[in-house]
């Protein structure tokens, strides 16, 4: 019986985490129409943006995809944009991430950064990105963000192709009880004589 009780837990040490692994999620806004300001459309996949309108460029470009990208606010593009993390099956709970990267486009002037919060508000990091590029990915990996704010010097530059760590979906309660219950009864079993 102890021997089924080790290989139970064994086997969950391998099982349980495989369902632990974050998803990349990829938003590029292309589904948007020209202006159309970027909300909660995209809520579902774990993301909510303040002060985010489309623009549409023309022209293909190696890092972006055509035609649409965001920029901050409206109609000169010269607000911070404010990306927030959520659950994705409900977006008033908070949520967090390890990893985000996104492209900043017409960089001509100096000024332009990323910053990372945590849940408390607290900044975790910023990179400032270097002006004089046509675009720049700027990947950013930290512990616990909660949002992330897009900072647009003189709303010169403009944004596309948000990558982010998708929180895995959180095992309901009864997984949970289900499994120690059927450990505890594994141990607590006695062969009958």
């Amino acid at each position: 019986m102890r021997f089924l009780l080790r290989m139970a837990l064994l086997l969950s040490l391998f099982v349980l985490p495989a369902h632990a692994a974050f998803a990349l999620e990829v938003i590029d806004f292309d589904s948007l129409a020209n202006r159309e300001l970027v909300t909660d459309q995209f809520a579902g996949q774990g993301v909510i943006f303040e002060k985010a309108q489309v623009v549409r460029l023309s022209g293909d470009t190696p890092l972006t995809s055509s035609p649409n990208q965001i920029c901050g606010g409206y109609p000169m593009c010269q607000e911070n944009i404010t990306i927030t993390f959520v659950d994705p099956d409900n977006s008033s709970i908070a949520s967090t991430t390890d990893f985000v990267s996104i492209v900043f486009s017409s960089l001509s002037v100096a000024g332009n950064s990323i910053e990372a919060y945590d849940l408390n508000d607290e900044l975790l990091g910023r990179i400032d990105v270097p002006f004089n590029l046509d675009e720049r990915i700027v990947p950013m990996e930290l512990d616990g963000i909660h949002y992330v704010v897009l900072h647009s010097a003189f709303g010169d530059a403009v944004f596309d192709n948000l990558i982010f760590d998708a929180p895995p979906p959180v095992p309901e309660p009864a997984t949970g009880l289900l499994l120690g219950l059927g450990l505890l009864g594994l141990a607590c079993s006695r062969p009958s004589a």
